[in-house]
């Protein structure tokens, strides 16, 4: 049933990506009560990851980064963010640390602390296409349209490899 529930919000906050116009969510059954999920505040979150050892849900609307129990769907924390477009999300393997990407930076954040680790520029005029950690947590791999960067998990950059069929 959990996993049913986990579904069915992907594909409300995933609808409510593409209709913006819908204000509530609600669902209601023996295991849950779940009312205004992505709706902290008047926008619908575009972004959206579970956590590996899935506790953790999280969300975004413009400027905030929303930190929610996925058991019981209620909101630990929120986080004012500097990022104005947040295009993708990703937690670690081990559910402690969280990644989030715009076209021009990529932020690392402690969970469930929401204390900034580390911001780094992309340097990239495009939207970033897929936002990864590797298996032991220690490289990010960021992919957009122009580039494929690999930064180490404390935010440097390792290596940076333009791609022949990228934007002209």
């Amino acid at each position: 049933m959990k996993l049913l529930m986990k579904a069915l919000l992907a594909f409300v906050l995933i609808f409510s990506t593409f209709a913006p116009s819908l204000q509530i969510v609600a669902a209601n059954t023996g295991l849950y009560k779940l009312e205004k999920i992505g709706q902290a505040d008047t926008t619908s979150p575009s972004s959206s990851a579970f956590s590996p050892d899935g506790k953790y849900l999280a969300t975004n609307n413009y400027g905030s980064l929303l930190l929610w129990n996925a058991a019981s769907f209620s909101l630990i924390k929120r986080e004012k963010v500097s990022l104005d477009n947040i295009q993708d999300i990703q937690f670690s393997s081990d559910s402690k640390k969280l990644l989030l990407a715009s076209n021009e930076m990529i932020i690392q954040l402690d969970v469930p602390s929401m204390i900034q680790d580390f911001a780094v520029p992309t340097n990239s005029p495009s939207n970033i296409i897929q936002l990864q950690y590797n298996k032991t947590d220690d490289l990010i791999y960021v992919l957009d349209y122009y580039y494929f960067s690999v930064f180490h998990a404390n935010g440097t950059v390792k290596e940076k490899f333009r791609l022949p069929f990228g934007g002209t």
